[in-house]
């Protein structure tokens, strides 16, 4: 039974694939200090927090291409955690994909400074690395790409 179950689990992965995107946390902190603005990166879109329940939320925004996309959601991944869309994998919400980094602040209002930035690439996904309790989830995600 157990080696049956192994083959179709096989199976499936060699047919379907393993997963659309590299899901890791986010650590790379970027290219130097400052904001994104300041280190050639250009504003995609501040995404702002829609509530689906006390636990449970998207961050959407316009994309430059048109429409709106979410970049990230809040307590569906794991409860707390923060996790990033890819930007061009499996239905990403890039309009251009050949804008290979991107990068991501929080922004509750306060001056955005590198520190609370983080980085990733157009075809992976990140989850912050920290657990946001409802009442400090950011309300604004703004995000860069270059």
């Amino acid at each position: 039974m157990r080696s049956t179950l192994l083959f179709l689990g096989a199976t499936l992965t060699y047919l379907f694939g393993a997963g659309s995107a590299n899901h890791v946390t986010c650590s790379w902190t970027g290219p130097g200090p400052g904001s994104p603005d300041t280190l050639g990166y250009k504003r995609f879109c501040s995404a702002n927090l829609k509530l689906q329940d006390s636990e449970h939320g998207q961050y959407w925004c316009d994309s430059p291409g048109g429409g709106r996309v979410m970049v990230a959601d809040w307590g569906y991944l794991r409860p707390r955690t923060l996790e990033l869309a890819t930007p061009c994998n499996g239905g990403g919400y890039a309009p251009d994909c050949s804008l290979s980094h991107w990068a991501v602040c929080p922004n509750n209002g306060a001056a955005v400074v590198g520190w609370n930035c983080y980085y990733w690439s157009e075809w992976d996904d990140c989850e912050w690395p920290k657990l946001f309790a409802p009442e400090n989830v950011p309300k604004v995600l703004d995000i860069y790409s270059q």
